[in-house]
């Protein structure tokens, strides 16, 4: 069995909780070196809760993500720099644990289930990214055999999250694969800060940026939703910042630069990147600890430090979203092994978005902010007048290809482990299971003569 190779001597439980009936499990999400996660276990449990049925075509976005057609004052705001076409691919695959006792074989188990639906975040795009969801492509596998290509997507998720539903039935077997390829489009940002400053709080936000400022469902997944922007320790330390004055007494922009230095200062990076390992160096998931933890102890992961961002302007009342992407900056072009620990920077990078609304042209955009690139910069953060690289500008985000708004999926399902992205859901019991990730992109030629730059895993 793979034991992770925590970063981290946290320990969680996994934890199930029941909401409607449903049992609904949540991984583990850090365990000591010494010991091995506990694998998830349930009664009995029905797949109507992971992902309705399709509400919409692939290319059609439903009425969340819909924009007005007119003229905005934030059509200018946010402008493409240059521009790289990319397709991400991701494998991820289970199996059983294997289970050993001394002085004995390993006990070998299966994968089996009735039923089960497996789902994995298809974004329609980013302030930095746009995919090509005509092209997307993504297949079932178990025990190596096609099982199930075609999936049904659901749109109206937080924060503007898409997730695609695979469907497997009657199934016994000793691995279950999972593989996407998604074609984007990822560009540098170059943001109008003197403009957007005149960008007033509306009285209504968008149904997408708006969805951003409900809590996460059910509230008490701390594993699964580490945005936990209500807790008092957030809220505590947004007043402080605040001098206890209404934090949208000045506009939105201004507070979100202001905001965002603050966490800069506040947050001091921990040792490691947040990510977990298994015994032959694959990638299990991604240790996170609530954004509550992180600003009460001022530490945290790089993703934790923008858990914290994120949670600290929804707390403020600017809707805001974690955006998590795979960054190919550090050996574009190179063939390298996917998430080496001796590289000097991060494969798996997020980032925070806030949203900007015209009421009146019925338009959102979108304005990243990297809290972690800043820090980077120096601990202190710079005049409030001067220009910040990666707030709003930002010239690496070409290379970095967005996975995800979330950690793992907004809707009931279980990963083993730890959080990454994809999630499933079996039934009449969830699975004693492992899971493992790896990842690659291809560049696409930009013009005649131009070959394709590959990144691949081992």
């Amino acid at each position: 069995m793979d034991t992770p190779l925590s970063r981290r001597s946290a320990t969680r439980k996994i934890v199930l909780m029941s909401a409607a009936g449903l049992a609904l499990p949540l991984v583990a999400h850090a365990q000591p070196r010494d010991k091995k996660p506990k694998p998830a276990s349930a009664p009995a449990t029905r797949l109507s809760q992971p992902v309705a049925p399709a509400t919409t075509q692939p290319g059609q976005p439903s009425a969340m993500h819909q924009q007005g057609t007119g003229s905005s004052v934030l059509d200018k705001l946010l402008k493409r720099g240059r521009e790289d076409d990319w397709t991400l691919k991701i494998d991820i695959t289970v199996r059983p644990y294997q289970h050993v006792e001394a002085d004995s074989a390993p006990i070998l188990t299966d994968l089996r289930f009735k039923e089960a639906a497996i789902v994995f975040p298809v974004l329609y795009g980013s302030a930095s990214h746009a995919v090509d969801v005509e092209n997307f492509a993504g297949r079932v596998s178990f025990n190596e055999d096609p099982a199930d290509e075609v999936p049904d997507y659901k749109d109206d998720y937080q924060g503007g999250s898409r997730i695609a539903k695979w469907t497997l039935k009657d199934k016994v077997g000793h691995e279950m694969g999972l593989r996407v390829e998604i074609p984007m489009t990822c560009w540098e940002t170059v943001f109008d800060e003197r403009a957007a400053n005149g960008i007033k709080w509306p009285a209504v936000w968008s149904p997408i940026a708006q969805s951003t400022l409900r809590p996460d469902q059910p509230r008490n997944r701390p594993v699964t939703a580490p945005i936990d922007y209500m807790a008092r320790p957030v809220m505590d330390l947004v007043k402080a910042w605040t001098d206890g004055k209404n934090p949208q007494a000045i506009p939105p922009v201004k507070l979100a630069k202001f905001l965002a230095g603050k966490v800069q200062e506040h947050v001091q990076p921990g040792e490691g990147e947040g990510l977990e390992f298994g015994k032959m160096g694959q990638l299990i998931g991604i240790n996170l600890q609530t954004a509550s933890e992180t600003v009460a102890s001022g530490k945290g992961s790089p993703h934790d430090m923008t858990n914290a961002l994120c949670a600290v302007y929804r707390a403020a009342g600017l809707p805001a979203r974690t955006v998590i992407g795979y960054d190919v900056r550090e050996n574009k072009g190179e063939d390298s092994g996917f998430l080496k620990k001796n590289r000097g920077g991060l494969e798996i990078k997020s980032w925070v978005e806030f949203a900007l609304y015209d009421e009146g042209a019925n338009k959102t955009i979108w304005i990243p902010v990297d809290v972690v690139r800043m820090r980077a910069q120096g601990s202190k953060s710079r005049s409030l007048d001067s220009a910040w690289k990666y707030f709003g500008t930002h010239d690496e985000l070409d290379d970095v290809m967005p996975i995800s708004f979330h950690y793992h999926p907004p809707t009931s399902v279980v990963a083993h482990g730890y959080p990454c992205f994809w999630g499933w859901l079996t039934a009449p019991t969830l699975q004693n299971a492992k899971q493992a990730v790896t990842m690659s992109a291809t560049s696409t030629p930009k013009g005649p003569g131009e070959k394709k730059k590959k990144k691949t895993t081992r």
